[in-house]
């Protein structure tokens, strides 16, 4: 009859002392908390652009600077991996992607 208690005691997993802190095994942290993939990678015409590059560190505001007319009404420049992707900032959709020298 003890024998019975003891198999039908939880399992208590060992919780690793707080290494890993929370991540997957193996995991590693990615440049902007951008998952694996992301980094480095050239979207096309008609994509998303990811949500974290739609905001002012990304925007293009001198136009000169890339030969660039002003955008289009409602549209932005956004630069992201020496790309200048022409994007609607309310949808993250991409209307154009530029190779541009910085002047």
């Amino acid at each position: 009859m003890a024998a019975l208690m003891i198999a039908a005691a939880p399992a208590v997993a060992d919780p690793g002392n707080g290494k890993g802190h929370g991540k997957a095994h193996g995991a590693k942290s990615h440049p902007h908390g951008m998952p694996p993939g992301q980094a480095k990678k050239i979207w096309e015409r008609g994509q998303r652009l990811p949500a974290h590059y739609i905001s002012a560190p990304y925007y293009v505001n001198d136009y000169s600077r890339y030969d660039l007319p002003p955008p289009p009404p409602q549209y932005r420049y956004v630069y992201v991996e020496e790309r200048v992707y022409l994007v609607d900032p309310k949808t993250q959709l991409i209307r154009d992607v530029l190779n541009v020298l910085i002047r």
